[in-house]
């Protein structure tokens, strides 16, 4: 199961030429924003784990081009509607899938009231300009 996206905001994407390690001219694709999602926590000694997948924005190209991409997020609002009983929010790793189209975050929640509203995300991808040949 996932959290189900509920829209983004503030997204920007970038687009600049660099050097790679082995001084050849690479695409970096950055992107950024904030993800709108409804995660609430179920339990009150328990974190409820889920995942919730974020579409960057990011160029999209085939696989050859793709290098590689690393990804950051945080929790951007929280809320907790009652007392905060054992209350808790993470978010627990990032992962990149889809050539740097997606960026899945794995979030977490504690309380039966606590609730994580927004994540904030950056995702940085590396592609060749052109096809690759060997």
């Amino acid at each position: 199961m996932s959290i189900h996206l509920e829209g983004l905001e503030d997204q920007q994407t970038m687009t600049l030429i660099v050097k790679d390690e082995n001084a050849f001219e690479v695409n970096l694709a950055i992107s950024t924003g904030i993800a709108l999602c409804f995660f609430r926590g179920n339990s009150g000694s328990t974190f409820l784990q889920d995942f919730l997948d974020i579409s960057t924005g990011s160029l999209a190209v085939d696989s050859t081009r793709f290098i590689r991409a690393v990804a950051s997020a945080w929790p951007a609002s929280l809320a907790n509607d009652g007392p905060a009983n054992n209350a808790g929010w993470a978010v627990n790793g990032v992962s990149v899938l889809n050539q740097g189209q997606t960026v899945r975050v794995s979030l977490a929640v504690r309380d039966t009231d606590g609730w994580i509203l927004r994540v904030g995300y950056r995702m940085d991808a590396l592609y060749h300009i052109s096809e690759p040949t060997d």
